[in-house]
């Protein structure tokens, strides 16, 4: 017999602007099982995909401090013919438009990625920015390159990286690839949540400790978060809705912006037993709330 799942879950909703000390009950009781720590000294910059308003636009720009904007547009992940060039020449446009000093597209076969004319675009940018489309495709396009070795020293060294959608999804380390794996009997796609039900792949890692989901109240994408974190029981679970984002911050906080909400789900014991229920507790944060990650 098959045996039977429990969640146990605390729901916490934060209403001020304070950011969770790591010092409080919650958080320490946690913090054996899901320890963030990043070196970098750039921002990340991630949205759960849906209409960016002008004001994202902006504050994304804003992060590279007093300097001059120069913008990189990585739009691989939209695999319709023809549309990564007309998606980044949108993107590059809207730059433009908001005060880039220059945007320039990246948009080369994935053998070509690291002829010295993409690394060295990459070299003048100060912000680089992915768009929407499929994940899956976005990560096999860099993973093993050279032009992601010198991104992620781009964003250690204090670069900042932004990403809509799938551009959001491949932060993390963990990434949830776009599909589920078969099951019998066959029945609709992801009313179950349970162990080894969802197709994961390797992100591009900027985060460690965390898997990110995108479009998350409004696809109602619950359950295909939770059942990756079954199978990953010291990982922290980060739903960002539609035109809502999370600016990760060099002090291992993140700040929301936006129109809609993020749900954290933060794990409370180690349930990598089967026989442990597995607690989780679910923060539910609003633009102006931060976090300690």
């Amino acid at each position: 017999m098959k045996k039977a799942l429990i969640f146990i879950v605390i729901f916490t909703i934060q209403l001020s602007c304070s950011v969770n000390s790591p010092n409080n009950e919650a958080s320490s009781s946690i913090a054996h099982y899901n320890e963030y720590s990043s070196d970098a000294t750039g921002n990340l910059f991630i949205i759960g995909g849906g209409v960016i308003p002008d004001y994202m636009w902006q504050k994304f720009m804003e992060l590279a401090g007093d300097k001059d904007k120069h913008v990189l547009v990585i739009p691989q992940a939209n695999k319709t013919p023809g549309a990564p060039g007309s998606t980044g020449m949108l993107q590059q446009e809207k730059f433009l438009e908001l005060g880039a000093t220059s945007s320039e597209i990246l948009l080369c076969k994935k053998e070509e990625i690291d002829n010295p004319e993409n690394l060295d675009k990459l070299a003048k940018a100060n912000l680089v920015f992915f768009s929407g489309g499929h994940q899956a495709r976005l990560a096999e396009y860099l993973n093993g390159s050279e032009f992601l070795n010198r991104l992620h020293t781009f964003y250690k060294e204090g670069g900042t990286i932004g990403g809509t959608s799938a551009g959001a999804a491949v932060m993390s380390k963990i990434m949830i690839g776009g599909g589920r794996k078969p099951i019998e009997p066959e029945r609709e796609r992801f009313v179950t949540l349970e162990k080894e039900n969802v197709i994961t792949l390797d992100g591009f890692g900027f985060m460690e400790n965390v898997v990110i989901h995108q479009h998350f109240l409004y696809r109602k994408r619950n359950n295909t978060l939770l059942s990756v974190l079954l199978d990953n029981p010291r990982t922290r679970g980060i739903g960002i809705d539609e035109t809502t984002a999370i600016i990760v911050k060099p002090n291992n906080t993140f700040d929301v912006i936006g129109e809609s909400k993020v749900i954290v789900y933060e794990p409370y014991n180690d349930f990598a037993n089967e026989e442990t229920p597995p607690i989780f507790i679910v923060r539910i944060l609003s633009a102006g709330d931060s976090y300690q990650l």
